[in-house]
């Protein structure tokens, strides 16, 4: 089983880095793959397409006007487009509410908010401190819609509930824009670092930022998280870097090194410490299984090893660096495939258990509906019956207003069983 998530994302990577090779018909054709595959995750790849390609002048004003723009048409066209009655209101806002909580700003964590702001205040700085070209023009593009997409997740996750832009989810947009922050973060920092102290201090802010990104419970200092709030820091000293005097470049420089520093070795011992776990949690490799787990734990080894990747193919003699990110890719999916194969199916279909299952297919009438609400892949592949009520059938609930009202009759027709 393939979702169509992870496709989709993949087809986007391929249409940005075909756009920015200005190949515009390979780029369109794998965007229409993505759209059509998943066009709630594809959507934002598409937008920032369109603004890359119109190539708007550079400059803050005309960032915060495109982002305007696409707020507002967004707004009309969700309340024109939404018939007589655009917003989600009622026992469907309640039940979407309860399912679908992401939606809805109100029910943010600190953490959340972090996810945004590092990419964002990443991608400012790109567009801010690298001379104006093809990568820029990228950042600044996607700053614009997931800041928009942020903007419009605030009016339509909180006072005006417009249905058809919940239904797009634009808090997504910023997806697409924190893979970006990665990949731009290495020649990002050493355009930082060669721009003097203020430069430096700027670079070893945002390093910190984002080595606090997952890490323990950082996430949860307010309002932004501890990695938000210091990425919006390193972001607002560049601002002011011209007027910071000599003596407040050298004491902000120190105080980013201190920092860096601080926190470099609170996640190597963290790092340290899973790695002598002994544990293993499947069936893969122990070494694919701690890699998976690091990337997973410590964005910042993600974040290094893009960095190394950076470092080894942006040299003059490429091959070498090339073949060793090759190489090691290759090892991890080989090493992998045999336990994913061996966890796919059986994990799904069960066909171990399928046959002692046969007396309940033969009870249970093929027209009849099963409550089974912790397992609904039991009821489906197991008794091979259309499962009652289960928290993954209610995943589209916010697309169906007549979805909700039966979920909501059915929960009501069990609320008399304990």
């Amino acid at each position: 089983f393939f979702s169509a998530r992870p496709l989709a994302e993949a087809l986007s990577f391929v249409a940005l880095a075909a756009l920015v090779s200005q190949r515009r018909i390979p780029a369109a054709v794998f965007a229409v793959m993505a759209v059509s595959i998943h066009p709630l995750m594809a959507l934002p790849v598409v937008l920032i397409m369109t603004i890359a390609s119109l190539v708007p002048p550079p400059g803050w004003r005309n960032a915060v006007l495109a982002g305007l723009a696409l707020v507002t048409a967004s707004l009309i066209s969700a309340g024109l487009l939404g018939g007589s009655d655009p917003l989600m209101s009622g026992q469907w806002l309640e039940l979407t509410v309860l399912r679908s909580r992401y939606l809805f700003i109100g029910t943010w964590s600190t953490g959340d908010w972090q996810t945004s702001v590092l990419p964002l205040a990443t991608l400012a700085l790109v567009a801010a401190a690298l001379p104006e070209g093809k990568v820029t023009i990228l950042a600044r593009a996607a700053l614009i819609v997931g800041t928009a997409g942020r903007l419009l997740t605030v009016i339509c996750g909180g006072p005006v509930p417009l249905k058809l832009l919940l239904q797009a989810q634009p808090w997504r947009w910023v997806w697409i824009g924190a893979f970006l922050a990665l990949v731009m973060l290495p020649p990002l920092v050493q355009r930082l670092w060669r721009s003097g102290r203020t430069g430096q201090a700027t670079a070893l802010l945002l390093l910190a930022g984002w080595m606090l990104s997952g890490w323990s419970s950082s996430d949860r200092i307010p309002p932004i998280g501890a990695g938000g709030l210091i990425a919006a820091l390193s972001l607002g000293l560049w601002v002011v870097r011209s007027k910071l005097s000599g003596r407040a470049s050298r004491m902000v420089l120190a105080g980013g090194w201190s920092l860096l520093i601080i926190v470099a070795i609170a996640v190597a011992g963290s790092a340290l410490a899973v790695a002598r776990g002994g544990f293993h949690f499947g069936t893969d490799p122990r070494w694919v299984e701690l890699t998976a787990e690091m990337f997973r734990v410590f964005p910042p080894l993600a974040a290094g090893a893009v960095l190394v990747a950076w470092m080894l193919t942006t040299r003059r003699k490429s091959a070498a660096g090339t073949a060793v990110i090759a190489a090691v890719s290759v090892a991890l999916l080989v090493a992998a495939a045999p336990g994913a194969r061996a966890s796919w199916m059986p994990g799904l279909l069960l066909p171990d258990q399928h046959p002692g299952f046969a007396q309940w297919r033969e009870a249970i009438p093929l027209t009849a509906e099963v409550f089974w609400p912790d397992f609904p892949q039991g009821t489906w592949f197991l008794l091979e019956r259309r499962n009652y009520l289960s928290d993954s059938q209610l995943a589209g609930i916010v697309f169906s207003k007549g979805l909700a009202a039966e979920a909501s009759r059915r929960a009501n027709d069990l609320s008399g069983f304990t």
